[in-house]
């Protein structure tokens, strides 16, 4: 029993260890169960040649009395191997149940990559528009810089305006082309 459980143990840090691996294991876990549905299948025909050579002991048994002893021996070496095909149906049938859990995690892992990978395409999507958002404002915040350079020449030759407001003018488009340049 306790030779079950470090089994059981093993078999499950590698299911935790699958699910880190989905692409590989995947194939793992399909390979895995294609053995273990050949052992299965092995496994039920050495029960069923166990079975019959149990039987064939039987009938010895029965059939020869002063052969008792030698059909006894039979007997108990058919029931020995009939325990032992038992014994490999159920670990033939626990790594198939095993290796199916692997393959569901290893789809529910590229189940998963498929999703990250649709996000990371929206996110992409949503960084091109942002781009093109931000190159539109340049393109609108270039134009409206010269339309007010084109205003303050137009104030220079003007007569009637004071000098004062063309130099704060001035300066307000100079910082604006500065923090335009970041």
């Amino acid at each position: 029993m306790l030779l079950h459980k470090r089994k059981q143990t093993k078999k499950t840090a590698a299911a935790a260890e699958a699910t880190n691996a989905a692409a590989g294991v995947k194939k793992v876990a399909d390979d895995a169960a294609a053995a273990a549905a050949s052992s299965k299948q092995k496994a039920d025909n050495a029960a069923e040649d166990a079975r019959v050579a149990k039987e064939e002991a039987d009938a010895r048994a029965q059939q020869a009395a002063q052969t008792a002893a030698a059909a006894a021996e039979a007997k108990a070496e058919a029931d020995r191997d009939e325990a032992t095909a038992d014994a490999r149906k159920s670990e033939a049938d626990a790594a198939e149940a095993d290796s199916a859990a692997k393959k569901q995690a290893a789809d529910d892992a590229e189940a998963e990559s498929a999703a990250a990978k649709a996000a990371a395409d929206a996110a992409h999507q949503a960084s091109e528009e942002a781009k093109k958002q931000a190159d539109d404002a340049k393109i609108a915040a270039e134009a409206a810089v010269k339309e007010a350079e084109a205003q303050v020449a137009e104030l220079r030759k003007g007569a009637g305006t004071p000098n004062g407001k063309i130099y704060w003018m001035e300066r307000e488009l100079a910082e604006k082309k500065k923090y335009m340049k970041n």
